[in-house]
C-alpha cells in the first residue's frame, strides 16, 4: 500500500474517532440527543464431533468460549429531516486460543469485507503471536448521516444493507449475511455506503446505492438497485447487484393463500462477469417456503433451499471452498439441498420455545438448533441453547481445527455441537 493510502487511511481514523467524540459528548446537542444500547453475555461449549478410526473413536477435547459485548447507539436529530446514527461496540472475548485464530467449523464469513478503511478490531493483543485466553476488540459499526429530502431520501457512512423474504438463507443478501449458527444476529454488521432511496407510492419504491471496499476500487466494492412493489396482493422485489467482479441478478415474492404465508427468493450469479477473458460457470440460490400459525401462540415454518454452488458429493466439500461462490459471495453451505424447518411456541407472554434445524438432504446430515428464552425482568433476558449435528464422523486424517474437509463423510457430522447460553441487558 502506497505512502499516500496508509496516510489517508490514517487520518479518516483520527476524523472518526473525533467525530464519534463530538457527536457522544457535546453538551450543546444534548436536547437532540439519544442514547441506547445493550449489554451482551455468551458463553459457550464446543464439542468437536468424533473422528471414527475402527475400531477406535478419537474424543477432541471440549473448547469454551464466553464473550462480553457492549453497544452504544446514538441518535442525533440535527434539523428535522437530518440525522446523524452512530454505534460502537466494545468486545471481551476469554475463549481457547484455537478459537481467536479462526479455526473452526462452520467456516466464517468476513462480515467486514465492504469497509472502507477500520481502526484495528482487535485492541488486545496487538499482535497474534502474543494471544493467549484474552482479548479485547472494538468495531465502529454505524456512522452515518440520514438526509430526507422532498423526493428522496439518502444515507451516507456506515449502515446496514440486507434484504431478501426468505427466513433461513437469503440468495440475495450477499454484503454482510449471517450464517445459520451465528449466536447475535439481532444487528446487521454496518457496511460503507451511500444509499438512494426513492418512494414511487405508499407500495412501491427504489433502492440504488455504491458500497465501497477498501481502496476505492471495482476489485473491493459493489453497485445494488432494488425495486419493490406490492400488485395482486403480493409483495415483489426485483434486485440487481455487482459485488467486485461479480454480478447477481435475483427477485423474491411473498404472500398468503388459504391461511399460509409463503415465500420465494432467486439470484443468479454470474461470477468474474466484468473481467475479460474469464469463463467461470453461473450459479443459482433458490429458497421457498412456508409459514403458519398451527395454534395460539404458536408459529412454524419450512423452507427448502437449492444451493447450485455446492455439491452433492461430501468428498468434493474442500475443494468447492476456493470457488469465487465462497471466497466472495458469502455462500457457507457445502451441498446442494436443505431443508429447513422451525417452531416457535409462547407457553407464557415471558417465555419462548424455539426449535430449528438445518438438514442437507443430499449427505444426509441435520444440524438441531433448540433454544429457549425468558423475560426474567424489564429489559433482561435469559436463554439457553444448543447446536447439535448428526450425520456420519469426519476421518481421523481430518485436521478438524483447521478446517481441513478432504475425507469429511457429511456436512453437519463435522460440525463442532455448541451448547450456549446468553444474558441481554437493554438500556
Amino acid at each position: 500500500m502506497s505512502t499516500v493510502m496508509r496516510s489517508s487511511r490514517v487520518a479518516l481514523h483520527l476524523v472518526v474517532t473525533a467525530a464519534s467524540l463530538l457527536v457522544v459528548s457535546s453538551p450543546a446537542l444534548a436536547l437532540d440527543l439519544r442514547i441506547t444500547g445493550y449489554l451482551k453475555s455468551f458463553s459457550s461449549v464446543l464439542d468437536p464431533p468424533l473422528l471414527l478410526d475402527d475400531p477406535i473413536e478419537v474424543d477432541l477435547p471440549l473448547l469454551g468460549r464466553a464473550t462480553h459485548r457492549l453497544r452504544l447507539t446514538t441518535a442525533l436529530r440535527i434539523t428535522r429531516n437530518l440525522s446523524l446514527s452512530y454505534a460502537n461496540d466494545l468486545g471481551a472475548e476469554v475463549q481457547d486460543r484455537l478459537l481467536f485464530l479462526g479455526e473452526e467449523l462452520p467456516l466464517p464469513i468476513n462480515q467486514r469485507t465492504y469497509r472502507l478503511t477500520d481502526p484495528p478490531r482487535r485492541l488486545y493483543p496487538e499482535t497474534l503471536s502474543d494471544l493467549s485466553s484474552f482479548g479485547a476488540t472494538h468495531n465502529i459499526d454505524r456512522l452515518n448521516l440520514f438526509w430526507r429530502l422532498p423526493r428522496f431520501d439518502i444515507t451516507v457512512g456506515r449502515q446496514p444493507i440486507a434484504w431478501g423474504a426468505a427466513r433461513v438463507v437469503n440468495p440475495t443478501d450477499i454484503f454482510a449475511p449471517f450464517t445459520y449458527t451465528d449466536l447475535d444476529t439481532e444487528d446487521r454488521v454496518g457496511v460503507d455506503a451511500i444509499r438512494v432511496s426513492v418512494p414511487i407510492d405508499i407500495y412501491s419504491s427504489i433502492d440504488f446505492g455504491w458500497v465501497t471496499g477498501e481502496d476505492l476500487d471495482d476489485e473491493t466494492s459493489g453497485f445494488f438497485a432494488r425495486v419493490r412493489t406490492f400488485a395482486v396482493g403480493l409483495d415483489w422485489s426485483a434486485t440487481a447487484i455487482r459485488f467486485r467482479n461479480n454480478f447477481l441478478l435475483g427477485a423474491d415474492v411473498a404472500g398468503s393463500l388459504a391461511g399460509l404465508g409463503w415465500w420465494t427468493e432467486f439470484a443468479v450469479v454470474d461470477p468474474e462477469a466484468f473481467l475479460e477473458g474469464t469463463e467461470v460457470d453461473d450459479y443459482t440460490r433458490l429458497s421457498v417456503g412456508v409459514d403458519v400459525a398451527p395454534f395460539p401462540n404458536s408459529y412454524a415454518f419450512l423452507e427448502y433451499h437449492y444451493n447450485g454452488p455446492g455439491t452433492t458429493r461430501a468428498s468434493e466439500y474442500l475443494g468447492r471452498l476456493t470457488d469465487i461462490a465462497y471466497s466472495e459471495g458469502t455462500v457457507y453451505l457445502l451441498g446442494k439441498n436443505y431443508l429447513a424447518p422451525g417452531f416457535v411456541w409462547q407457553p407464557q407472554p415471558l417465555w419462548s420455545v424455539t426449535m430449528g434445524a438445518l438438514t442437507n438432504l443430499d449427505d444426509p446430515s441435520i444440524l438441531v438448533a433448540p433454544s429457549a428464552e425468558v423475560n426474567v425482568a424489564p429489559d433482561v433476558y435469559l436463554s439457553v441453547g444448543a447446536y447439535v449435528g448428526f450425520g456420519s464422523k469426519p476421518n481421523p486424517r481430518v485436521d478438524f481445527l483447521a478446517g481441513d474437509l478432504r475425507v469429511a463423510q457429511s456436512e453437519f457430522g463435522t460440525y463442532p455441537d455448541i451448547f450456549f447460553g446468553s444474558f441481554r441487558y437493554y438500556f
